[in-house]
């Protein structure tokens, strides 16, 4: 192994001491200018165990995060979760048949809380929908072609026009 030594500047060092590097002494260098190629032919074969052994541990854990992190992830995607909250706050999940509201009048209640919120973008309605059947809802369509959702309830009013149903 060969022993590092500080009796050498660098070339902004040089300049920073207000000296002009090209025209130090040899002295001022390195003592040992093959230092990469010694470390390379000694060490090669440890240096690239080390970095394989790394790689290896790496995809091992790469899908399994600290606690920490993963707290903190399912905290910021609920914080996002536009939908969520807006089913939290403005919805009621029913099981029945007696539970239906239009999907006009939901993306509106959508786009308005969005608003309300503070955000200028609502989610596109095919993730509305994703959400909605993710609850439990299906689509079904009510006298005049009007196409809604069976299974939920846009407030809390509609939610005791329900009747006895489930409210989930």
């Amino acid at each position: 192994m060969v022993p590092f030594t500080n009796e050498f500047l660098l070339p902004h060092e040089a300049k920073e001491a207000g000296l002009d590097y090209d025209a130090l002494p040899t002295g001022k260098y390195p003592a040992h200018l093959g230092l990469k190629d010694t470390l390379l032919a000694e060490e090669a074969s440890g240096i690239l165990a080390w970095f394989v052994r790394g790689a290896v541990a790496w995809q091992g854990r790469r899908t399994d995060p600290p606690d920490s992190v993963r707290a903190a992830v399912q905290a910021y995607r609920k914080e996002e979760d536009l939908i969520g909250r807006f089913f939290e706050e403005s919805c009621a999940f029913v099981k029945g048949s007696v539970a239906w509201t239009a999907s006009e009048d939901l993306r509106r209640a959508l786009r308005l809380y969005v608003q309300d919120a503070g955000g200028n973008w609502a989610p596109s309605d095919r993730e509305l929908a994703q959400a909605l059947r993710d609850r439990g809802c299906t689509e079904k369509r009510k006298g005049g072609g009007r196409r809604g959702w069976s299974g939920v309830l846009l407030s809390a009013v509609d939610a005791d026009a329900a009747g006895d149903e489930d409210v989930v």
